[in-house]
């Protein structure tokens, strides 16, 4: 009991889970979630897409990625209710180019995503 609300509690669930999934046959779990240890890039990009942001007053919230061949695609919303949203995507497309070079910010229908070369996840 103490063990489960340790977990539970104090979100090391997601810690032990990407530890114990770089072996085998644990490595089989959890494939398609960002918490797996295969996903670790995509989520640390997705934590400095954020924390970006946020450094320029851009209060966001990306909430899931992937990648595929050369490009990787994450979504995200913006937290705050924004006037003029392809001013803001613009907004946060030039942020992200500053500090990361080549990523683009595109319409989605529930937010917009962000499109980032593979070369850069590889880097992070």
């Amino acid at each position: 009991m103490i063990g489960y609300l340790y977990f539970a509690i104090s979100g090391e669930y997601y810690n032990f889970v990407r530890e114990i999934t770089k072996y085998y046959p644990f490595s089989l779990f959890y494939k398609d979630r960002l918490f797996h240890a295969a996903n670790k890039p995509y989520s640390d990009f997705m934590w400095d897409i954020e924390g970006t942001a946020k450094k320029n007053n851009v209060d966001i919230k990306v909430w899931n990625g992937h990648g595929f061949g050369e490009t990787a695609e994450f979504y995200g919303t913006f937290k705050k209710r924004v006037a003029n949203k392809d001013l803001a995507k613009i907004n946060l497309e030039k942020i992200l180019q500053e500090k990361f070079g080549t990523v683009y910010v595109r319409d989605n229908p529930k937010g917009f995503k962000v499109l980032v070369p593979m070369s850069l996840i590889v880097q992070n």
